[in-house]
């Protein structure tokens, strides 16, 4: 069963505010606060991210990514090959379908300003 988006929402959130908080999270990512606080408390019992007692305002809970979820989770994201996504999403589809979806994904990455990452020999 894939995340739920709100799950994935706060997870990315605190993994990019170090030191957050659940009022912090919640307002940058538009969900309830009380959603935040139950994924919180999910991602805390997973051993996802540790909270602790803010030490200039003892009434601050902060929360940050347990080093072994960010070296389990982030240390290898985006390093997977947009090809190798595509043929993990679609195996049923050919190699000509697969460089023809990435040739569309490069033109629109293209007018989006971004540079595509060719790491793949499907990518010319």
């Amino acid at each position: 069963m894939p995340p739920s988006a709100g799950l994935v929402a706060v997870t990315d959130d605190i993994a990019h505010h170090e030191g957050t908080t659940v009022g912090e999270t919640a307002a940058r990512t538009g969900l309830a606060q009380s959603l935040v606080s139950k994924v919180v408390a999910q991602l805390r019992d997973g051993g996802v991210v540790e909270m602790t007692v803010d030490e200039t305002d003892r009434r601050r809970t902060l929360i940050r990514i347990t080093d072994s979820a960010r070296t389990q989770v982030f240390a290898n994201r985006g390093h997977r090959s947009v090809a190798d996504a595509l043929r993990h999403r679609f195996p049923e589809r050919s190699e000509a379908q697969l460089a023809r979806i990435e040739a569309a994904l490069e033109a629109l990455a293209g007018e989006l300003g971004d540079e595509p990452r060719r790491s793949s020999p499907m990518s010319r």
